[in-house]
């Protein structure tokens, strides 16, 4: 999936530009791809990548856990992540009238920061201590 997101990004290196157009810096890029590269990035390639991409960097980063530390991560993570989620939701159900700095912007920011800091500082905390743990067994 990876590989069709690169070659869907970047159709000037691969060949599948029609025609190849020059900024006044002399940088060429591409004026018209085929019609089926634009729909594929944006109905397949865009929504399958990101989680492609998410799930491939959170595998590598609990392939080698030990079970019981991705066990004490998992405990906590199995409830956090859906309150992250319907936080992200609810946000998006709320009134919004545009206005004086973008205040609603501010709402992701003020809802959703603290959420992902609290996911990503518990979670860290929760491996080094239990690999802690580990270690003191093991000894």
């Amino acid at each position: 999936m990876l590989g069709a997101v690169f070659i869907v990004i970047n159709p000037l290196m691969f060949g599948l530009c029609q025609n190849i157009a020059t900024w006044a810096d002399g940088t060429k890029y591409c004026h018209d791809s085929f019609a089926i590269i634009d729909n594929l990035a944006s109905v397949v390639v865009f929504p399958l990548g990101a989680p492609s991409l998410a799930i491939l960097l959170l595998s590598l980063l609990t392939y080698r856990m030990h079970d019981e530390v991705f066990r004490a991560w998992w405990n906590f993570a199995r409830w956090m992540v859906p309150i992250i989620i319907f936080a992200t939701i609810a946000i998006q159900f709320m009134p919004s009238n545009g206005g004086f700095f973008n205040m609603d912007s501010l709402i992701y920011l003020m809802v959703l920061a603290p959420l992902y800091t609290i996911l990503i500082l518990v979670s860290l905390w929760k491996i080094f201590r239990t690999y802690r743990k580990l270690k003191k067994v093991s000894i």
